[in-house]
């Protein structure tokens, strides 16, 4: 109920050995460069944003296992949202309990969740979410299954091919993914707006258990739905695609039209000082996959007939090797 603070990364060591990996560096994740750590300490204390101005600092910001929060750092992570940024969650049971952070005394206390409530002095019966509504709003989803009472299993997952992300993961790994998951907690889906991007393939139990992504305010989500920590160092496909959901390959697509042709030119930037190096290309439109030309070391053309009938939009893909890749959705010319 009241303890002293412990500074460590616990469930979340392997998001840290991540980040400091050949591959992380590789496909442009760079340690004080363009990647910076940050402490519950440092958000509790509004360090996301900007003490002159109050915008965000950051693009990104990605989480490993965060069951305890204090109401500040809450609330941090969703004005961060709000305002354009994305969120990524590797790991179920997040934001589940509110605690209290008295930097004097270098101690947190619970404030409730858990099935708890405590001030300070004694406890008492409370919820196991003290923020189940507001996580559905702005999250997606709360915490749901845990392995050892519910009994369940899960044989990886499935890619959503509709979603550009699943995609993606399908293209380069086929439809079943991140098949060496062992069930420990996970979250269940509770906003119906929730794009699916893979579904895990639970078994034993009938829920919705999923990688999604959910937009907020001008930003958005990505939540890995099970205890991602636990497999980030030793999946492929999980590293992939938390590289891939950064952005750090940037897309630049470029539309000629003549007549009912559209040639369509894409070309990739990536952070200075990584080692990134476009190796193919794609263009889906209207169900139908089209791989584009290598015409220079990092430019590729395709042309598409858009006539008789006329599209929204293409989306485009460029690979870099299995490292990572990036996609751009560009509206079709018309």
């Amino acid at each position: 109920m009241n303890t002293t603070i412990q500074m460590g990364w616990g469930h979340s060591t392997s998001l840290y050995l991540f980040l400091k990996s050949n591959l992380a560096a590789k496909g442009g994740l760079l340690l004080g460069k363009n990647a910076f750590i940050l402490t519950d300490i440092d958000v509790d204390r509004g360090k996301l944003f900007s003490p002159t101005n109050g915008s965000r600092l950051f693009d990104a910001a990605v989480i490993g296992f965060s069951e305890y929060v204090t109401k500040a750092e809450y609330l941090a992570f969703e004005r961060f949202v709000a305002t354009g940024g994305l969120l990524v969650i590797l790991s179920a049971t997040t934001f589940l309990a509110q605690v209290a952070y008295y930097p004097d005394a270098s101690k947190v206390a619970l404030i409730g969740g858990n099935t708890w409530y405590f001030n300070g002095y004694s406890a008492w019966k409370g919820p196991l979410g003290m923020w189940n509504r507001d996580n559905t709003n702005w999250v997606g989803s709360n915490y749901g299954l845990f392995y050892a009472s519910e009994k369940y299993s899960i044989s990886g997952a499935i890619a959503n091919t509709s979603n550009p992300y699943g995609w993606e993961l399908y293209s380069l790994f086929g439809s079943r993914l991140f098949t060496d998951y062992t069930p420990h907690e996970e979250n269940l889906v509770t906003n119906s707006s929730d794009k699916i991007i893979a579904l895990w393939n639970l078994k034993g139990y009938n829920a919705t258990v999923a990688v999604y992504e959910h937009d907020f305010g001008k930003g958005r989500v990505i939540h890995f739905g099970v205890f991602g920590t636990d497999i980030l160092m030793n999946d492929n496909e999980m590293q992939f695609f938390l590289l891939s959901v950064l952005g750090l390959l940037q897309v630049n697509a470029r539309i000629i039209r003549d007549g009912c042709t559209e040639s369509v030119f894409a070309w990739p930037s990536v952070p200075p000082g990584s080692k990134v190096n476009a190796t193919s290309s794609y263009l889906l439109y209207r169900g139908v996959l089209y791989q584009m030309d290598k015409v220079g070391p990092q430019l590729f053309e395709t042309n598409i007939d858009i006539c008789p009938t006329k599209g929204s939009s293409f989306n485009i893909f460029i690979f870099a090797s299995n490292i990572m890749s990036g996609f751009s959705t560009l509206p079709v010319s018309i």
